[in-house]
């Protein structure tokens, strides 16, 4: 959990801090690649749901998530939301 709030903080910061928080999200677009229910499991529980509560962190995440993370994200918003 600590990571995560790191990534937020730096999210927050603005453009000086986005080099680390693009790499992190290179890392979870890769894992996305091997498709597998378990890893999506986890970037879902592990990344996703501490991103989908806040507006800057989803804007974030849609810009630098692959086609299938945000679908992901987007699954996740839904859920949260209610609408699933």
């Amino acid at each position: 959990m600590k990571g995560m709030k790191f990534m937020k903080k730096r999210i927050k910061r603005g453009k000086k801090d986005y080099g680390h928080i693009e790499k992190c999200f290179q890392f979870i677009n890769e894992l996305l690649e091997a498709n597998g229910p378990r890893i999506h499991n986890l970037i879902m529980v592990g990344f996703l749901e501490v991103l989908s509560d806040e507006d800057d962190s989803i804007a974030f995440a849609r810009k630098y998530l692959s086609h299938d993370g945000v679908c992901l994200l987007d699954e996740n918003i839904d859920y949260w939301n209610g609408n699933i």
